[in-house]
């Protein structure tokens, strides 16, 4: 690899030399090069782009903003924790760069869009992906290209809708409690709930990234994402407001998912719930060629 990255570094000095003796002064100047000057020009920028950097990142620490012709890409990182902005379909392909100075984050794209938007951020903080690659794929490469280290942990730490990474843990019991309250909220047609004064909440720490294991609940997972937790004040259990303006979103789960699951986890950001099922297995077998797994993880056992 060190012979490899000699090579393209040594070419990539020759582009410098292109770029600074005026051959190559935009876009449209590619016109002036020879038909063998473009080849390899442009194979010297493929082979750069698949070098990866040495330093292991964390999705945590990863920090990008998708195309809005990979969408799907953007929720597969989001999966495993990555720190994903979506454009919106409407939106045009440049506020990708927009953001990604702002924020310091990597700009994911494909097609004819690379090219205008890799000369507006620094080096190496613009890859494109193959858009003809399922997402799945997509994501593995977006990975294994940029050293993110993804452990058990990581999967599902972040809300695939928002991105949002606090979660409120209810128990079967808060929740069917809710549940009742939305129903009832929605019979009266009134915006005064009913008193829930009977309703006692246990103290949680406020924003715990350590995990947190539930032993003794048998059938429960003991998976628990690196995420933060919020307390449960955070919700207000008359409105089934967060504190971030979201409602619960009570009305999404399904008919008979109370007498299935113990516990359910509550996006602050947007008000979705969750709850353990399959999904995490399927996760855990998509992402098997670039999970980390380390004797400290804690995970669901298969």
């Amino acid at each position: 690899m060190s012979g490899r990255k000699d090579r393209c570094h040594k070419s990539y000095r020759l582009i410098k030399y292109y770029l600074s003796s005026k051959c190559v002064t935009d876009f449209v100047s590619f016109s002036s090069l020879q038909s063998d000057q473009l080849l390899f020009l442009q194979d010297t920028q493929s082979a750069l782009e698949q070098i990866p950097p040495s330093s292991p990142v964390s999705p945590t620490d990863f920090k990008v903003i998708c195309d809005n012709m990979l969408q799907g890409l953007g929720r597969y990182l989001r999966c495993v924790g990555v720190d994903v902005k979506i454009l919106a379909n409407e939106d045009d392909h440049r506020m990708a760069a927009e953001i990604a100075r702002e924020e310091n984050r990597v700009i994911l794209t494909c097609g004819l869009p690379f090219q205008t938007l890799r000369s507006q951020v620094q080096e190496g903080r613009c890859l494109s992906v193959n858009c003809s690659d399922k997402a799945k794929n997509q994501a593995i490469h977006v990975l294994k290209h940029f050293n993110v280290q993804v452990t058990p942990r990581d999967i599902f730490s972040r809300c695939q809708l928002c991105n949002g990474s606090e979660y409120l843990k209810l128990s079967v019991e808060e929740m069917a409690q809710a549940v009742r309250l939305n129903t009832d909220a929605g019979k009266t047609e009134t915006s005064d709930a009913p008193s829930t004064e009977s309703v006692k909440f246990p103290s949680q720490s406020k924003h715990k990234v350590l995990p947190q294991i539930d032993p003794g609940w048998p059938g429960i997972c003991s998976y628990s994402p690196n995420c933060h937790w919020a307390e449960r004040s955070g919700l207000n259990m008359k409105t089934l407001k967060f504190t971030s303006g979201a409602s619960l979103q009570v009305s999404t789960i399904p008919p008979g998912i109370l007498d299935k699951v113990t516990r359910f986890y509550c996006c602050t950001t947007c008000g979705k719930v969750f709850w353990e099922g399959s999904h995490f297995r399927r996760v855990l077998s998509q992402f098997q060629e670039v999970l980390r797994i380390t004797n400290d993880s804690t995970y669901l056992q298969m």
